[in-house]
């Protein structure tokens, strides 16, 4: 008897590696899409998913929050645009302020 657990299963009697895999041995499950690189080495591309009907899924969920669901959004991007209109109104106004208090004696006032 051997030192091995299954004879059955020792890769180095089985013969030359099938010729699909640049690497040796069989193709991995799931690696149908795999493309060989130079050199052997393998690039697996992801499935083309389509994502629209779960968009289109999570409208039809989402249909009776219609209401909140867009003022939640409508805030969300007046938040993540303030910062631009506030520096943009204010900007000249802290410009004017700044010059006059550099040309005259503002700069004193502690």
């Amino acid at each position: 008897m051997s030192d091995s657990p299954n004879q059955d299963m020792n890769p180095m009697t089985e013969g030359p590696p099938p010729v699909d895999f640049p690497g040796g041995g069989p193709v991995p499950e799931g690696a149908e899409s795999a493309k060989p690189y130079p050199g052997g080495m393998m690039r697996i591309e992801p499935p083309k998913v389509k994502g629209w009907p779960y968009v289109r899924r999570s409208f039809k969920l989402l249909a009776n929050h219609k209401l909140i669901v867009t003022a939640t959004l409508l805030l969300t991007l007046a938040m993540n645009l303030a910062p631009f209109v506030v520096a943009a109104a204010f900007g000249a106004i802290v410009k004017i302020v700044g010059e006059t208090a550099r040309a005259t004696s503002l700069g004193n006032v502690g």
